[in-house]
């Protein structure tokens, strides 16, 4: 008889009512995790794969479908949850214990243990309400990592507490996926799945759109979020301090990143040349334009920024492509590349909203500044050779 999966989800679907709606957080998943196995699970906050792990959790039922799991499951979805805010961290420790599963001979043999390694030695007889949001994660995390878990379930538990300790945390992972450990991990950091899991879902609306290498749910996870972002621009506009117009005189129809074969990349490589081709309709004429071509890295700061005289006046009516060709020439990380046009009274008169995803896996030698050395085109027409490189921020 083969061996049966740690997890398996038949046919899953979770619905909530609101008010006289019905709101799918689940559609019909289905889902083998084999014992041993890492996965990751990517998908923007709202896409559902927090209720998937919810479920697999057992913290929430399905409406349909079912889900088996073997073995201790230890879940650690959301900080504090198993706390009682009035005990001291020392008698969590205990409580907490026992609802992971744990016999108070074991709470007692491994208590110094979770104590050193959550490093919250002097704080153990404080009530845990006057506790941080991050001294409450290391104490759940250390009591989690005690409690020998046959399966770990994690949602964006590492998100909270100092780098240290987090990379303390992803070592303490990292050994029980040597011991068998099966792992489930929900992240938006797509450093830590490439890092930890070999397979990695995407989940969107509730479903499975992706399953199978974490390098390549990373790239289909970019690709995803930058669809969304051409539906649903966002009005926060790329320059500092600036907000697009109320009625722009262009109009941005569509965006598309390009690589040197015309194809649609899910990730940049380190070297290599890009397009992001814009679409523009003129809506209104616009004298001595600029266009400004923006870089922000996910920590929000602006890795480039570029302005460039386009050289032409734009005339209402007209549709133009306007090309931004790029080395991939950033550190490893997820960025966003934004384009604006402003008029020659430095006004925005149209933009792409905050831009597209776009993602550099980390690589040896792609540390130091961040130099595009971007080449915009109007209509196939050079307009500059590199851009004005006003930001350049250290990686």
């Amino acid at each position: 008889m083969p061996d049966l999966p740690a997890i398996a989800v038949d046919g899953v679907s979770k619905r909530y009512r609101r008010g006289g709606s019905t709101h799918t957080a689940v559609d019909r998943v289905d889902l083998r995790v084999e014992a041993g196995e890492t996965v990751g699970i990517l998908g923007h906050n709202g896409a559902g794969k927090t209720t998937l792990l919810r479920l697999i959790a057992g913290v929430t039922a399905p409406s349909e479908g079912r889900i088996t799991t073997r073995g201790r499951v230890v879940p650690l979805i959301s900080v504090g949850v198993g706390f009682h805010a009035e005990l001291s961290g020392r008698e969590n420790v205990r409580v907490n214990g026992q609802l992971l599963g744990m016999t108070r001979a074991e709470i007692a043999a491994a208590h110094d243990s979770i104590v050193a390694f959550s490093e919250l030695a002097g704080h153990m007889d404080r009530p845990v309400k006057l506790y941080s949001n991050g001294m409450q994660m290391r104490l759940a995390f250390a009591v989690a990592m005690h409690a020998r878990p046959d399966v770990l379930l994690l949602d964006e538990i590492l998100a909270v507490g100092d780098t240290a300790f987090q990379l303390k945390c992803l070592d303490r992972m990292t050994e029980l996926q040597r011991q068998g450990t099966t792992i489930v991990f929900v992240s938006h950091s797509v450093h830590a799945v490439r890092l930890l899991c070999p397979r990695a879902l995407v989940v969107e609306d509730g479903a499975v759109r992706f399953d199978g290498p974490a390098d390549a749910a990373v790239g289909r996870y970019h690709r995803l979020l930058s669809v969304r972002d051409a539906a649903s621009p966002s009005e926060a506009g790329v320059g500092a301090g600036a907000r697009p117009a109320a009625s722009p005189a262009v109009r941005v129809l569509a965006s598309t990143l390009l690589d040197a074969d015309d194809r649609q990349p899910d990730e940049l490589v380190l070297g290599r040349r890009y397009v992001v081709r814009h679409r523009l309709r003129v809506d209104a004429p616009v004298t001595d334009p600029v266009a400004e071509v923006v870089a922000t890295s996910e920590a929000g700061v602006a890795a480039h920024r570029a302005r460039v005289p386009l050289g032409v006046d734009l005339v209402a009516g007209s549709e133009l492509d306007l090309d931004v060709e790029l080395d991939a020439a950033l550190a490893g990380g997820t960025y966003r590349l934004a384009t604006a046009l402003l008029d020659g009274a430095g006004h925005r008169v149209g933009d792409d909203g905050d831009g597209m995803a776009v993602y550099r896996p980390p690589a040896l030698g792609s540390y130091g500044m961040c130099e595009l050395d971007a080449e915009i085109r109007l209509d196939g027409a050079l307009i500059n050779d590199h851009g004005v490189v006003e930001i350049g921020a250290p990686r």
